[in-house]
Formats: C-alpha cells, sequence, structure tokens
C-alpha cells in the first residue's frame, strides 16, 4: 500500500478495486496494478483482485 501512495497521490482507491500480490501480501490499487501489468513493483509476484 505505500507503493501505491506514492504513485496515486489523490489517495483514492481506483473504482474500489485493490490488488494483492500472491507472494508477499502488498497491497495496490487498480490504477497501480495495470500500471505495472498485474506484477508486484517489489518482489514481482503476481497481482490478485480481493474485492
Amino acid at each position: 500500500m505505500d507503493v501505491c501512495k506514492e504513485f496515486n497521490k489523490k489517495n483514492i482507491w481506483t473504482e474500489g478495486e485493490i490488488y494483492e500480490c500472491e507472494s508477499c501480501g502488498n497491497h495496490v490499487c487498480k490504477e497501480c496494478a495495470l500500471r505495472w501489468k498485474y506484477v508486484c513493483p517489489n518482489c514481482f509476484g503476481r497481482l490478485w483482485r480481493i474485492s
């Protein structure tokens, strides 16, 4: 979530969709998930939609 806040300055979770990394548990918003092509920027694990 900290990584996501750096990219999404408004602190708005895009359309309420949150994605979680299968490996490290990092949470990102939809905008960041799309930007990173569904790959976690921390560990390069896949991001899965949880909401």
